[in-house]
């Protein structure tokens, strides 16, 4: 939902306020929309919070289980990688705002 997503979206950009009329305004809906398909920003959140966990488990795929070492060693690392570099601009967000 792309209501979601922009909470996302802001959330890897770095920030940590999401008011309903900047949500909106990056979902390229009306405010109003906003409130109609979520009850408050709490569910919208919760929503949001859902969605990443989607997206993280689409990052994650099988790895080799046989073969060379080596390559076993390079797909975890790979993938590792690519999942940590995905999700750590929301990761230095979450904990700026746990620090408050």
């Amino acid at each position: 939902m792309k209501i979601a997503d922009a909470v996302l979206a802001l959330l890897d950009e770095g920030e940590s306020q999401f008011p309903a009329d900047r949500v909106a305004e990056r979902a390229g809906v009306s405010r109003r929309l906003v409130f109609h398909h979520f009850a408050d920003m709490a569910q919208l959140i919760e929503t949001a919070i859902a969605r990443r966990l989607e997206q993280l488990m689409e990052q994650i795929r099988p790895l080799p289980t046989e073969g060379p070492r080596a390559v076993r060693v390079d797909a975890l690392t790979e993938q590792r990688a690519r999942i940590l570099e995905w999700i750590t601009p929301a990761q230095l967000t979450t904990m700026r705002l746990e620090q408050r």
